[in-house]
């Protein structure tokens, strides 16, 4: 799974999708955090454990910024 936002981008501001997180599933209800660094390549984090508490680590992270 992959969050992200459609964002407008170029000269005639045509939103596209801006990918930033994904989510990967390492087993039963056991998931990995991976973040999108401005090369475009995906970085792996030291997040993991339920979709629910890496989520919120990730909503955490967003409204400490």
């Amino acid at each position: 799974m992959i969050a992200g936002r459609n964002q407008r981008l170029g000269a005639d501001t045509t939103a596209e999708n801006d990918d930033r997180v994904r989510f990967t599933r390492l087993g039963t209800n056991h998931y990995g955090v991976s973040v999108k660094r401005h090369t475009g390549l995906w970085q792996q984090t030291p997040f993991c454990g339920t979709l629910e508490a890496v989520c919120s680590v990730m909503q955490h992270l967003v409204a400490a910024s």
